[in-house]
């Protein structure tokens, strides 16, 4: 095997491993996207059954927020 033959080994091994790797990794933000979907519709669904919690929760931060702001200014 003389080392054209080499860097042609070389460099189809490397193609192969990069498609493999590319493939994983489309495989993986599918499985993301799901997840993420599957998530938010869970949490819209319980926003709607119960919206107080989320409202509360979001008073209380912007309260929180609006001290910290008020502080840095002083």
């Amino acid at each position: 095997m003389n080392e054209q033959e080499k860097m042609i080994s070389s460099i189809e091994e490397g193609e192969f491993k990069l498609k493999n790797a590319l493939c994983e990794a489309e495989k993986r933000l599918k499985q993301g996207y799901e997840q993420a979907t599957k998530l938010a519709s869970d949490i819209d669904k319980k926003t709607h059954e119960n919206p107080w919690p989320v409202v509360v929760g979001m008073g209380v931060s912007c309260l929180l927020l609006g001290l910290l702001i008020g502080k840095s200014k002083n």
